[in-house]
């Protein structure tokens, strides 16, 4: 499954990431693709979660702020306050709490850990596969069946029914960067199709829901993932003559060491290389037109199993602490290319990866604890923020109301 070559690539097309890592050892996990082995931890994933391609639904789980006429005033995933983030989830809010994280990313548009998320305990990074959903293949490794088989979109319409005043943001794609198992990333004109569509879909039942493309990936010495959008984004315009609806977009920015496999490009573990690989990636959201819009690090980590010698567990919470000191802090701010209407910050939301690296029976591991030290620390820092970046499309997140006749964003 090679990679796709972007503006920014070089070197040998390599097969896709099996990213179980984080910015700790990676040996606790068993490979899997597209870096969430760590989020499908035992027991932390609902039977049903099993989606990789897909739709993301920054699903938002917790419940609108109201005012004193009782309208709904904070978006329901606010892309610029709530930072704080993990890859996966525990299966109850008592665990969850302990960590001071806002966010995470899950596995499928369902809600991972059960109804405590649903009902305010959290914000959820949810996704839906596309190719799966429209096209009637049920099976992850396996043919398309003949005839088709919708359960999964049948599941996935009926929970975002039932659902769609949590959701917060919907995003087509776990990580466009590959020829994956479900395909269908490649071609541009199936893949706006299938994001105008579901967006049409969605936003009957709440237009205040975002939609936005699959992640990008920062790893192996590349930012791979630009060359689709820049296709999708002319693709979209040529099809409905207007340019494509983007209010975020979301990357694997990974540290992936100086002894990668052999079609892999070597790379420093620091955090200067940490903070190029952000620049890069909000170098390229300007050139595509996309400054406006957040960036949400929806994975992050180090590949250990890739550094020779490994790095020290002190070492590894170093390098966390500095990526996420360097996000919150003045560095992590640039007037030529960061998002403006969040004071030129370069990245907007982060998650790290993973949950059970910081949490574990309900108790703070080391770096559990140091994660909470720097959520406590910015979270003094920086007061809430009413609702979402302006949206890219009207009717969606600066739709709601901050009180009579205001919106939000207004």
């Amino acid at each position: 499954m090679p990679e796709r070559r972007t503006e920014f690539s070089g070197g040998t097309p390599p097969t896709h990431v099996h990213a179980e890592s984080s910015f700790l050892s990676v040996s606790a996990f068993p490979a899997f693709p597209f870096g969430l082995a760590a989020a499908y931890h035992e027991g932390m994933m609902r039977p049903e979660a099993v989606a990789i391609l897909g739709v993301l639904a920054l699903a938002a789980s917790a419940s609108p702020a109201q005012d004193r006429q009782g309208v709904r005033n904070e978006h329901p995933f606010p892309l610029t306050s709530g930072r704080f983030g993990t890859l996966g989830a525990p299966s109850g809010k008592k665990h969850w709490d302990v960590l001071g994280a806002s966010w995470f990313k899950s596995g499928d548009c369902f809600w991972q850990g059960g109804n405590w998320v649903r009902d305010g305990g959290a914000q959820a990074w949810l996704l839906m596969r596309p190719r799966m959903y429209f096209t009637g293949n049920n099976r992850v490794w396996n043919p398309r069946p003949k005839p088709p088989a919708w359960t999964y979109r049948d599941k996935t319409r009926k929970f975002i029914e039932a659902n769609a005043g949590r959701i917060g943001l919907i995003a087509m794609g776990n990580s466009i960067c590959f020829a994956d198992i479900e395909s269908g990333y490649s071609d541009p004109n199936e893949y706006v199709t299938w994001y105008h569509d579901f967006r049409a879909f969605v936003h009957r039942l709440n237009p205040r829901v975002l939609v936005v493309p699959g992640d990008l990936q920062s790893a192996w010495g590349k930012l791979q993932g630009t060359d689709l959008i820049v296709a999708y984004q002319k693709a979209y315009r040529k099809k409905y003559g207007k340019p494509m609806p983007i209010d975020a977009l979301g990357l694997h920015c990974y540290l992936t060491g100086n002894k990668p496999p052999k079609w892999a490009k070597p790379e420093p573990v620091s955090v200067p290389a940490f903070q190029k690989k952000i620049r890069t990636m909000r170098t390229f959201m300007k050139r595509a037109g996309l400054q406006h819009a957040a960036l949400a690090i929806t994975e992050m980590g180090v590949f250990n199993h890739c550094c020779d010698p490994p790095l020290s567990k002190a070492r590894l919470i170093e390098i966390m602490t500095g990526a996420i000191r360097f996000m919150e802090g003045p560095k992590g701010k640039d007037k030529t290319i960061g998002m403006p209407s969040d004071g030129h910050r370069l990245v907007q939301k982060w998650s790290y990866s993973a949950f059970p690296h910081l949490v574990r029976d309900g108790k703070l591991t080391t770096r559990g604890k140091a994660y909470r030290t720097l959520a406590d620390t910015f979270a003094r820092k920086r007061p809430p923020r009413l609702g979402a970046v302006r949206p890219a499309h009207p009717g969606a997140a600066g739709a709601f109301r901050r009180g009579p006749g205001k919106r939000v964003n207004e």
